[in-house]
C-alpha cells in the first residue's frame, strides 16, 4: 500500500482504498468448520464472523498514517461499513486538510445483517453488510460530514457464484 501511494502521490491522483487488512492465518482461523456443522456456510452470520470490523479498522488505520506520512497524498476509504471507523476518520480527515475522503453505499445504509437470511447471497457482499446500530452509526457519519458520499459497489454476479 505505501508504494501505491508514494506513486500516487507523486503522479498527484488520489489512492482509491478497499479497507479490509488481515493476515493469511487470521482468515484461516475464522474459516467456519463445515465438517461439524455443514449448515454453517449458509449462515449470514457465520459469513460475518468471518470479516470482523477489525479488519476494517486496521485498514483504516494503515491508510491514515500514510496520508499522515506523505504530505501530498490524497486519500479515499471506498465502501466504509464499520462504523466504528468514524471517530478514526474524523479526526484523520480535520488533520489531513481536506486530503482524505469517505464513502459507503446504499446496502449499508438500508440493510442490516439481523435482517439478511440465511443463504441469500444476492447481500454477500465486502467488507459486509453490519448489525442495525451500525447502520446507525453509518447514517449519522453521513449526517455530520464524515462520510462524504454514497456511491455504488455494484458487482452484478450470479447468485449461485457468491
Amino acid at each position: 500500500l505505501r508504494t501505491a501511494a508514494k506513486a500516487a502521490a507523486s503522479a498527484a491522483v488520489p489512492l482509491l482504498v478497499h479497507c479490509e487488512l488481515m493476515t493469511t492465518a487470521e482468515m484461516e482461523a475464522l474459516q467456519p468448520d463445515i465438517t461439524a456443522d455443514p449448515n454453517a456456510s449458509r449462515r449470514f452470520a457465520t459469513f460475518l464472523a468471518t470479516r470482523p470490523p477489525l479488519f476494517e479498522r486496521r485498514a483504516i488505520e494503515a491508510l491514515v498514517g500514510l496520508v499522515e506520512e506523505i504530505p501530498s497524498l490524497r486519500a479515499h476509504v471506498v465502501h466504509l461499513s464499520d462504523a466504528g471507523s468514524l471517530q478514526l476518520l474524523r479526526q484523520a480527515k480535520r488533520a489531513s486538510g481536506g486530503r482524505l475522503s469517505v464513502e459507503t453505499c446504499p446496502h449499508y445504509l438500508v440493510f442490516s445483517a439481523e435482517e439478511v437470511p440465511d443463504g441469500e447471497t444476492r447481500l454477500k457482499c465486502l467488507p459486509p453488510i453490519r448489525g442495525a446500530a451500525n447502520r446507525e452509526g453509518l447514517w449519522e457519519g453521513l449526517s455530520d460530514g464524515t462520510v462524504d458520499l454514497i456511491a455504488s459497489d455494484h458487482s452484478p454476479c450470479a447468485p449461485e457464484l457468491r
